[in-house]
């Protein structure tokens, strides 16, 4: 089956939902110059305006050039408005063992290239903006190890996660989204929200921001058309008060933090803060992580996924649009202020923080919770519970 046409297809009708007359911009490296190139042309047909592409040299443009359609007629040299999507590569030379944990925290540059610097939560987005990680022979190396179906191992996990193995493809991602849509709605019938995250190890409560919601990457344009900024992103994230998370978390995978593998690790939480915290390899690390600032220590944002989807014996891929969402995760530090209601009321980062209970930090960092025996209940204002996820998998109560 031909999943690279199919993956294209699914950028462009599924995630981009692009519209006769939109412009795209695509930012790409030299490894993914050929897909960028071929789903220009794809896209050029629909929109029938030039198509933008943008060739990035290490975080520097190098060249930019547009591709035009063959079948149909320019309807435009301009568009009414823009897209914009960035191919993700793989960072297979991301090489941080020559620098100790104190000088990465003490250098953002080097922060950022651990994938563990806070975003921004305030930034306006000019336009719509997405994110899509593309199969290659040496990423899928990395991954897998070398052999003569590596390549075709790592585009079999795309088409197993993104239904490009399905036969009617875009009918399993209208399923998909409208259970997603469902079990928001479901989580939404409550107030005054209370996560139970637990399994044999982890017991975790987590109290839901109030001004805020559950979100899935489903978004909805001014136009009123749908955008999905991540297709690998297929599960629900919800920030909590930065005062109120409590609990112990044993993560039953290992993880990086400051370009190091923590094992075995263990985190107390108490009023919204770890105060004590153990790790077989690693534990350096978050030592000088919960030294950045007060917000490195507190649980920031939480994703929650299917936990039957993706291998149990691959802990990272070497890519942010994969390695953060193919397990449930707590990630520790920044939150994600997307996820509120009012962003817009608000002056600066601080504010925001100490009027909303999002959490601020210089840092994020992802620490893994999920399993095929993860369960998370929610507990609500009259502490009534009900199931989200039973053993790794979401519930929706279809008769409520």
């Amino acid at each position: 089956m031909d999943y690279r046409k199919k993956y294209m297809d699914i950028i462009i009708g599924i995630s981009l939902n692009l519209c006769e007359g939109e412009g795209l911009s695509i930012n790409t490296g030299e490894g993914n110059l050929q897909f960028a190139q071929d789903l220009a042309q794809m896209a050029s047909e629909i929109t029938k305006v030039p198509v933008s592409i943008v060739l990035v040299e290490e975080g520097k443009v190098k060249e930019v050039f547009s591709v035009t359609p063959v079948e149909h007629e320019l309807i435009s040299e301009t568009s009414i408005q823009k897209v914009l999507l960035r191919l993700s590569d793989a960072d297979l030379d991301n090489d941080l063992s020559d620098y100790s944990p104190d000088q990465i925290v003490s250098q953002p540059p080097l922060l950022q290239r651990a994938g563990n610097l806070g975003p921004p939560q305030l930034n306006r987005e000019v336009a719509p903006f997405a994110v899509a990680a593309i199969p290659h022979r040496l990423w899928a190396e990395k991954v897998f190890g070398k052999g003569d179906d590596t390549l075709d191992r790592m585009w079999s996990l795309f088409a197993s996660h993104l239904f490009l193995d399905r036969e009617d493809t875009s009918r399993a991602w209208v399923d998909h989204l409208r259970f997603n849509q469902d079990l928001l709605r479901q989580i939404h019938r409550h107030e005054s929200i209370q996560l139970h995250i637990y399994d044999s190890k982890t017991d975790l409560r987590v109290l839901m921001i109030e001004e805020s919601r559950f979100r899935q990457r489903l978004s909805i344009l001014d136009n009123q058309r749908s955008f999905i900024s991540s297709l690998f992103d297929r599960g629900i994230t919800m920030i909590p008060d930065s005062s109120h998370t409590s609990g112990i978390v044993y993560p039953p995978r290992p993880f990086r933090m400051l370009g190091q593998w923590v094992t075995n690790a263990k985190f107390v939480f108490e009023n919204g803060k770890v105060v004590s915290y153990d790790a077989d390899e690693g534990k350096e690390a978050l030592e000088k992580i919960f030294a950045i600032d007060d917000g490195a220590s507190k649980a920031g944002f939480l994703s929650f996924t299917d936990e039957h989807i993706f291998p149990h014996d691959i802990h990272y891929y070497g890519d942010p649009v994969i390695d953060d969402v193919f397990t449930s995760s707590l990630f520790l530090g920044m939150g994600d202020a997307k996820h509120m209601e009012a962003l817009k009321t608000y002056e600066d980062e601080k504010e925001l923080g100490e009027q909303t209970g999002v959490n601020i930090s210089n840092f994020r960092g992802r620490v893994p919770i999920g399993s095929p025996s993860l369960c998370v209940d929610i507990i609500d204002e009259q502490d009534q519970t009900f199931p989200l996820m039973v053993n790794g998998r979401f519930i929706l109560n279809t008769g409520e």
